[in-house]
């Protein structure tokens, strides 16, 4: 893996139009042989079909969320602030902490844009 070469452009559209569930377009988890990966951060492409449940767990990393299409419902459960309850529609950023469970309820389809802080680890 390579560093990210400044200025190198990602046309979201045409990366949206796609089908896998996780796509990695900085970073090394699941992430072709061509992807660019860097320590400090990892960006992802996170789709959800309708009907499509979310099954992830919590991860050692900070994230960021963009919705970059499609609406859903965020579920965080962090042990400071309790369970919330968040509406998402596109064009919002959320953030998640490190550690904090977290679901996508709802049945519509949903595309987000994903930053971690550091890499995502896969854990």
């Amino acid at each position: 893996m390579t560093e990210p070469a400044p200025g190198q452009r990602w046309h979201i559209p045409d990366v949206v139009k796609r089908t896998d569930v996780l796509e990695t377009l900085i970073g090394t988890y699941e992430a072709r042989n061509d992807t660019p990966s860097t320590s400090s951060l990892s960006f992802h492409i996170y789709r959800l079909a309708e009907g499509q449940i979310d099954d992830q767990t919590p991860h050692r990393e900070d994230e960021l969320y963009y919705v970059f299409s499609g609406m859903r419902t965020l579920v965080t459960d962090c042990s400071v602030e309790g369970k919330k309850r968040v509406d998402l529609v596109q064009g919002d950023l959320v953030y998640v902490p490190a550690h904090a469970k977290h679901v996508f309820e709802g049945s519509a389809e949903i595309v987000l844009l994903v930053f971690f802080a550091p890499n995502f680890s896969g854990d």
